[in-house]
């Protein structure tokens, strides 16, 4: 792979790289009857003092997002693009590495991944503590940390060429080694890879740590497979829920967006149109124009955040969005100028009556719902955001109706790539 170019309207003070890492990782589980490969890739964002890494779990419908934000790790999940979770803990240092009695955070491959690409902070840092990314040491060794002989990259970043965890007698039990790298912006970062880590061997009914009572408990290779610029990683708003537990939430002002076009609505047999898109599952809508369909995406994030069907001619808009966070208050709506009062009225989605909400500004008639809807041959209901934005009240009309003919369907095929424009 060659070297990337470092164009001089892109190089700056405050450089960010964003990462895509691919895997290979041969796992030897207990006992060693047994032998899997898992590939997989890991999507990192870095900066000197702050990185962000996404983790599909090797699951199309699951997401974890990991930030360090130089003072703490914010974590959220999405499945089906649902949030399920959300946490932030205290960090020094962005090592999502614990001692015996803490879990660790992130998956053992994005853990892998972060020693490559994102240690560089923590490796500044006197009095480190480094741990093998496999946790099972935890239940097999009384240790409290361990040794470590690190050997860096010269430069403002700091990521390793050399890594070797030990025991207190010596005994290796993590070895991290870069094969090839590549300079970035003046940052060195590892093309190819590999790691192996070491326990004890299981001799029943116990566990020796002896010499010569080791085995090998896996190996890993990764290599780059992406590196482009990107905008530094960006840090939640976290809000308190009425119970308790945090939630996150993001304002408009942290998001890079982008319209991109992915598709356009195509004639039928009957004169009308119809159009598919989705990423979480797919929408499919019968409609009587040839709506551009556009998914609007933000630089970093797994998902698109919505996808709108557009008129050519720019007179009516559907949006559709997997993101309820995104739906306006009805005090927001009434600050629109030449904003009139808003009624309430049941338009039928699909199989469903809807509840929705619709008013006309100076700019508009509009119509918007949030709602949960059922994905077709499946017991799971996604939460939606449907919006109708046109400036003549029958093309509003024609898109409630074309509603009657939504459909949501679950995804057999990955999801497609998010990459900038």
């Amino acid at each position: 792979m060659a070297d990337p170019i470092c164009n001089g309207s892109v190089c700056g003070a405050e450089r960010t790289v964003e990462v895509n890492v691919w895997g290979k990782q041969p796992h030897t589980f207990s006992f060693s009857f047994f032998q899997d490969t898992i590939a997989t890739t890991v999507h990192c964002v870095v900066n000197s003092n702050s990185w962000a890494i996404d983790d599909d779990f090797g699951n199309k419908n699951a997401r974890s997002t990991h930030w360090f934000t130089g003072t703490n790790i914010v974590e959220y999940e999405l499945v089906n693009g649902v949030p399920t979770h959300s946490r932030v803990t205290a960090s020094s240092d962005g090592n999502p590495g614990q001692g015996t009695k803490q879990p660790d955070q992130l998956t053992m491959v994005s853990r892998i991944a972060w020693l490559a690409f994102c240690s560089g902070p923590c490796l500044k840092r006197k009095g480190r503590e480094i741990f093998p990314p496999s946790d099972f040491w935890k239940d097999l060794l009384t240790v409290e940390r361990f040794s470590d002989e690190t050997v860096t990259f010269d430069d403002p970043l700091g990521l390793p060429k050399i890594i070797t965890l030990t025991t207190g007698n010596a005994q290796p039990i993590f070895q991290y080694r870069t094969l090839s790298s590549t300079n970035v912006f003046g940052w060195e970062f590892p093309l190819e890879f590999k790691v192996a880590q070491y326990r004890p061997l299981h001799r029943f009914p116990s566990v020796t740590t002896e010499t010569n009572g080791w085995e090998l408990e896996y190996t890993a290779s990764g290599k780059m497979t992406a590196v482009e610029p990107a905008s530094n990683p960006q840090l939640p708003r976290v809000t308190i829920g009425t119970n308790g537990s945090r939630q996150l939430t993001f304002t408009a002002a942290q998001r890079e967006l982008w319209d991109e076009v992915v598709g356009t609505a195509a004639k039928t047999d009957a004169g009308g149109y119809f159009a598919s898109f989705g990423d979480v599952c797919t929408v499919r809508i019968n409609v009587d124009r040839p709506y551009k369909i556009l998914a609007r995406r933000q630089r970093g994030w797994p998902f698109v955040l919505d996808y709108k069907l557009k008129d050519p001619d720019g007179e009516s808009t559907l949006s559709i969005s997997l993101d309820t966070s995104f739906r306006s208050s009805d005090e927001e709506v009434s600050k629109s100028p030449g904003f009139s009062r808003i009624e309430r009225k049941r338009i039928r989605v699909g199989s469903e009556e809807v509840a929705f909400r619709e008013w006309s500004d100076s700019s508009a008639h509009n119509s918007d719902a949030s709602t949960r809807l059922q994905v077709v041959d499946s017991h799971s209901q996604v939460p939606v955001v449907i919006r109708i934005t046109a400036h003549a009240k029958d093309r509003k009309k024609a898109l409630e109706d074309a509603l009657q003919s939504m459909r949501l369907e679950a995804r057999s095929e990955p999801f497609p790539p998010n990459q900038s424009p």
